[in-house]
């Protein structure tokens, strides 16, 4: 598989990234309504060529991606490559490995 020189994880021109504190996500996972519904991290990054993070493990928690413009690629699993277009929205479960 080839993977481009010139990718990154984050840091793009115009990127917002939230990330919830440990100590807050200590308490929240606790709590009997909110423990399935928490959202640890959120973003936005515009302008996101050459983003690229590969996942052998998959993730600790679900992703919920929604593409706004121009496209990408996803490997979920075993699956082949997928082309992802604008307007769609992708759900990769926890522990799923992705790239």
């Amino acid at each position: 598989m080839e993977v481009q020189q010139d990718t990154r994880p984050d840091g793009f021109a115009g990127q917002h990234l939230v990330v919830v504190p440990e100590s807050i996500l200590g308490k929240t996972v606790e709590h009997p309504l909110l423990r399935s519904l928490l959202v640890t991290d959120a973003g936005y990054f515009p302008r996101a060529s050459g983003h690229e993070m590969r996942r052998p493990q998959g993730a600790a928690a679900a992703i919920l991606i929604l593409g706004r413009e121009g496209r990408g690629w996803l490997e979920l699993g075993t699956e082949p490559r997928r082309t992802i277009h604008p307007g769609e929205v992708i759900l990769i479960a926890a522990g799923v490995p992705h790239h």
